[in-house]
């Protein structure tokens, strides 16, 4: 199972708009957080941000067997636009011969739903999205949400938790913490909510830490990092992360679980 993390930043990205601080001109872009995972024949994605084109082009993903959305903020859910678009114009992933169909399913929660036919009914004339709370299974990979603190009830924030065989990794980029026990304990690789150390911060950072570590991931690497929000420089983002025990995540980095 090969896991590409499609962006690393906050809600505002890397460099900022309209910025010229040191902080934006010297580090790293950092695109809203979403994840890239595949295995053999099978690929998803998990978070639908602005920067969703960008990244499936960086990473030359031009088949994607499944979406799969944590919550709808702007930060990771304005990339259904662009899928809105290509179903509306057609790609040769897009349209089948027939001229009709997608090729891609989209899962969010109910709440999601009602969200996103508030903002974008169009949308969903073309593409309804399912949920399944106790996941569903696609090619290889078994993809299972869990419910994590961030702006409940209006929000109903979940991460997932992705397996094949004996390997699996869990991605939860906004959390203060989970909404009941931990998911699994047998999680290789946890993309995690960071912004208590990397960011600006979402929660309580004792409330985080404990979360991280009940999970006890064989390895945390943090997302939601922001240099413009924290004014400290990449190296130091570095030293924070390992300080909370984990690693900072830097845009289409990879890491294959065997």
């Amino acid at each position: 199972m090969r896991v590409t993390l499609l962006g690393t930043g906050d809600a505002t990205g890397m460099p900022a708009a309209l910025c010229d601080c040191e902080y934006c001109e010297q580090s790293a872009p950092r695109r809203r957080p979403a994840v890239l995972v595949e295995s053999g024949d099978t690929t998803v994605v998990l978070d639908i941000g602005p920067d969703l084109v960008d990244q499936l082009q960086q990473t030359e993903t031009y088949q994607v067997d499944a979406f799969f959305l944590t919550h709808f903020h702007r930060d990771h859910a304005d990339g259904l636009l662009g899928l809105l678009q290509t179903l509306r114009s057609g790609t040769e992933t897009a349209w089948n011969g027939a001229g009709d169909a997608h090729s891609f399913d989209l899962h969010m929660t109910e709440t999601a739903t009602d969200h996103l036919r508030d903002s974008f009914d169009y949308f969903l004339d073309l593409l309804e999205p399912t949920w399944s709370p106790t996941g569903v299974s696609i090619g290889e990979l078994e993809i299972s949400p869990f419910a994590v603190e961030h702006m409940r009830p209006e929000y109903e924030t979940v991460g997932f938790v992705v397996r094949e065989g004996d390997r699996a990794i869990a991605y939860a980029p906004d959390m203060e913490s989970f909404v009941d026990e931990p998911p699994a304990t047998d999680i290789d690789l946890f993309v995690c909510e960071g912004s208590p150390f990397v960011g600006l911060n979402h929660g309580p950072a004792d409330e985080l830490s404990a979360a991280i570590a009940k999970l006890d991931a064989d390895r945390t690497v943090l997302v939601n990092a922001s240099e413009h929000a924290r004014r400290e420089h990449t190296h130091e983002l570095e030293k924070n992360a390992q300080a909370a025990g984990a690693e900072l995540g830097a845009d289409f980095e990879e890491y294959t679980i065997q």
